[in-house]
């Protein structure tokens, strides 16, 4: 019997998913191969669960993110992508894990907590199709940590822009698509 098991198929997790640099191929023969090891043994991947100590606004969030770092069968000891991962009740078992968003570290090595906040609350109102309507999720603008700054589509979770061009990131704001949002559906006649 497994001793958790891990959901890959909300929408904000499958469109992070699609960032990654490397072919769909590796990238889902990796996955595959991850998902069995978590589903058998939680803690036997680099695994890292995320802390709110001393952080009020965050603290109902302590314990409920946990942060995977893995890649393909080619990578080095090294692995290059880190998988956020939401578990709605960790004193629950078997565990019910929620792949919420992957990200390449060369991207950044660390999320603030903000950031890890907000992916938690795509991840458990993925839950909700009603709530994904329109045509461009909100945006969240960060320091990227060299003087830039990251803007993150609050829906899916792309990474829209970093630079330290404001004009830019309302630019690519403006231009981005989500491939979450949903048409409101029409009245029914």
């Amino acid at each position: 019997m497994a001793e958790c098991t891990l959901d890959l198929s909300r929408p904000c997790f499958e469109a992070s998913l699609e960032n990654l640099p490397e072919t769909s191929e590796a990238k889902q023969e990796a996955l595959a191969a991850f998902k069995s090891k978590v589903e058998r043994d939680h803690r036997c991947c680099h695994r890292v669960i995320q802390k709110f100590y001393g952080n009020k606004k965050y603290t109902s969030l302590h314990g409920k993110i946990w942060k995977y770092d893995w890649g393909d069968s080619s990578a080095s000891s090294r692995k290059a992508w880190r998988m956020i991962v939401v578990v709605p009740d960790p004193l629950t078992q078997p565990y019910k894990l929620i792949a919420a968003a992957v990200y390449t570290k060369s991207v950044s090595e660390q999320l603030s907590v903000a950031e890890l906040s907000s992916i938690f609350d795509n991840a458990t109102r993925a839950l909700d199709p009603a709530m994904a309507v329109g045509t461009n999720g909100d945006f969240r603008q960060v320091p990227n940590g060299d003087g830039r700054t990251r803007s993150i589509c609050c829906l899916c979770y792309t990474h829209v822009a970093v630079t330290d061009d404001h004009a830019e990131i309302d630019t690519a704001e403006k231009e981005h698509r989500c491939d979450l949002a949903v048409s409101p559906t029409e009245p029914a006649e």
